[in-house]
C-alpha cells in the first residue's frame, strides 16, 4: 500500500453487494484478558537485523528494517545524520528514548466498517506492535523506549460524534494498555489537552480561516492536500443515520443507477468531509505551529503511519494488515493463529464460519474479535 503523507491510506471495499450474508455465526465465547493475551503470545516475534558500530546506530536501524519500515525508505536512510542526532540526545545521558504517536481517535462512525463504539483487539494488535517496537531498543538498550500516544478524541468533532464517545473510547483504550501490561512503555496523552493552551484558540481560527479561504480558492497546495486526504477523510465522518444497504450503493463506485437519495447522501457525506478535511488540517497545523507536541514530552522522536521526511514510517501492525484497527473489526484465524483487519461489511461476504468472541466485562456487548474457525 502507497503511504500518504497527511493520512493512512483509506482501502476500498471488497464487497457492496445486496446479497445474503455468506458468513457463518456458529457460537460465541466470552473470554479473559489471558486468553487474548494468550493469543498474542503465539504470534511469531519479529524478526529484525539489529546491526551497528553502536547504541544509536542499532537502534536507527529497527526503523530501517522491513518488518517495521512503511513508506520510502529515502525519507529515513536520508536523514540519518538528524535522526541520530536525536536519539544520541538521550543515549549520552543514558535516559529512555521517547517517542511520539498521533493515532487512536476513536471507532470510525461507518456501519459498513464496525459498528462497535469502543477499542477491541484491533486497537490491542496495534498497541502490541507498538510495544514490541520498544521490547527490540531495550534488548540493546537497558533504559529502552517509551511511546508517547497523542490520541486524537479531538477530532469527534470534525467526524460529527459526541466527545462522549470519544472519551469513553480513550479510557478504555487505558484500560486496555494497563490490562495487556504495555503501561511501563506506552503512555496516553490526549491531543484534546492542546485547546487548553493560551494561544490555542487564536493560532486555530487563524489558520483555519485561511485555510477555508484557500479551499474556496482552490489554492494548489491545499488542493493537492485534499485530493491526497479527502477520501479517506470523507470515510470518517457519521454516517450512522443511513441504513447499511443503502450506504453500500452510496459508497459504490460502480453503482450507476445513483437515486436521487443516493446522490443527496454522497453530498451530504462530501460537504461534511469537506469541513472535516480543513478542520483537520488547521488542528494539525496548530499543533505543529504552537510545537505543542515537544513543550508536552520534550525531545522526542516521531513516528507515524502517515510518513514524510522528519518522520519515522511505521506499519501499524504489520505489512500484511492494511486497515487501521479503528477503521474494521478483528479477525483471528484459530488455525494458523494470524490476525487481520476487515471491514465488517467484507466479513459478512466472506464464506467462512465464524465464533464470536466477547471480552468479559467489556462495558460493550459487541464482539471484542471474530475467529474463523
Amino acid at each position: 500500500m502507497k503511504s500518504n503523507q497527511y493520512v493512512y491510506p483509506s482501502l476500498g471495499f471488497k464487497n457492496l453487494s445486496h446479497s445474503k450474508d455468506k458468513y457463518t455465526i456458529v457460537g460465541e465465547t466470552i473470554a479473559d484478558f489471558a486468553y487474548f493475551k494468550n493469543l498474542l503470545e503465539k504470534i511469531p516475534k519479529l524478526k529484525v537485523n539489529i546491526k551497528g558500530s553502536n547504541i544509536a546506530a542499532q537502534v536507527f536501524s529497527i526503523f530501517l528494517s522491513n518488518q517495521i519500515i512503511f513508506g520510502p525508505k529515502k525519507f529515513i536512510s536520508e536523514d540519518r545524520v538528524e535522526f541520530l542526532k536525536q536519539i544520541r540526545q538521550f543515549t549520552d545521558r543514558n535516559k529512555a528514548l521517547q517517542f511520539s504517536f498521533l493515532g487512536f481517535p476513536f471507532k470510525i462512525p461507518m456501519p459498513l466498517k464496525t459498528k462497535r463504539t469502543l477499542p477491541d483487539m484491533g486497537e490491542v494488535l496495534a498497541l502490541h506492535r507498538l510495544f514490541l517496537i520498544t521490547q527490540l531498543i531495550a534488548k540493546i538498550y537497558k533504559p529502552g523506549g517509551v511511546i508517547n500516544i497523542f490520541t486524537e478524541g479531538a477530532f469527534a468533532d470534525f467526524a460529527n460524534i459526541s466527545e462522549t464517545e470519544a472519551r469513553a473510547y480513550d479510557k478504555q483504550l487505558q484500560i486496555l494498555i494497563y490490562k495487556f501490561g504495555y503501561n511501563k512503555t506506552l503512555k496516553i496523552i490526549p491531543l484534546a489537552r492542546m485547546k487548553k493552551t493560551a494561544n490555542f484558540k487564536s493560532v486555530f481560527s487563524q489558520i483555519y480561516q485561511e485555510n477555508l479561504l484557500k479551499f474556496k480558492r482552490h489554492e494548489k497546495g491545499i488542493m493537492r492536500a485534499y485530493q491526497e486526504a479527502g477520501q479517506p477523510i470523507e470515510k470518517i465522518v457519521n454516517t450512522r443515520m443511513y441504513d447499511t444497504e443503502t450506504l453500500k450503493d452510496v459508497f459504490n463506485p460502480k453503482f450507476k443507477g445513483a437515486t436521487s437519495q443516493v446522490t443527496k447522501i454522497r453530498n451530504d457525506i462530501q460537504k461534511r468531509g469537506q469541513a472535516a478535511f480543513i478542520k483537520y488540517l488547521s488542528f494539525i497545523q496548530t499543533k505543529n505551529k504552537i510545537n505543542f507536541v515537544e513543550k508536552t514530552i520534550g525531545p522526542n522522536l516521531p513516528l507515524s503511519v502517515s510518513p514524510k521526511r522528519g518522520r519515522l514510517g511505521i506499519f501499524p501492525i504489520d505489512k500484511k494488515i492494511e486497515i487501521l484497527a479503528f477503521h474494521g473489526v478483528p479477525l483471528h484465524y484459530a488455525r494458523r493463529n494470524e490476525f487481520d483487519i476487515q471491514y465488517l461489511v467484507d466479513l459478512q461476504a466472506m464464506p467462512v464460519k465464524v465464533r464470536l468472541l466477547y471480552l468479559k466485562g467489556d462495558p460493550e456487548r459487541s464482539p471484542f474479535c471474530y475467529e474463523i474457525i
